[in-house]
């Protein structure tokens, strides 16, 4: 239960921080994508629903939209990845770079048609491009591994024998 509380409250610093190297890194980093990374190939499948909306919530609260166009934008790409699991035990880094590829390349239309749907403004041209796509395939699932050492992401671990 207190690994919920952390991931309720921890969220919002998670997109804040991403907004705070938005400023001062050259490029931007996507930590959303790689929350995303982490849910669809490392966080129990029981809890992926309710760890994506408290990722949702958090940054609807920085953000334009609000916490269901959030929702749907993450959680539809991870939703697809998820049957990658069976085909690929080992978790390789390929695979996490080929699946944070999938993920740029998605939530930014997803969340666009859904923005356009409900008549938000959402603004997803910041991670568009190729170049864009390239630096989120590579660093993803680099902050994937440094976030998933971190105590509330770490309790939400599949377990593997």
């Amino acid at each position: 239960m207190i690994r919920w509380f952390l991931w309720f409250f921890l969220a919002p610093y998670l997109f804040l921080v991403e907004g705070l190297l938005a400023g001062t890194l050259p490029f931007r980093v996507d930590l959303a994508a790689a929350i995303c990374l982490l849910a669809a190939l490392f966080v129990r499948t029981s809890a992926v629903p309710g760890f994506l909306l408290c990722a949702a919530l958090g940054r609807a609260l920085l953000e334009d939209g609000d916490a269901a166009v959030h929702f749907l934008s993450m959680g539809i790409p991870v939703a697809v990845l998820l049957p990658a699991r069976l085909a690929f035990v080992e978790r390789s880094l390929a695979i996490q770079v080929l699946a944070a590829a999938f993920l740029a390349l998605t939530m930014g239309p997803v969340a666009a048609f859904f923005a356009e749907l409900s008549r938000q403004p959402v603004d997803v041209a910041a991670g568009s491009g190729w170049s864009a796509v390239m630096l989120t395939a590579f660093v993803a699932p680099l902050a994937a591994g440094v976030l998933l050492r971190l105590p509330p992401f770490g309790l939400f671990a599949e377990k593997r024998a």
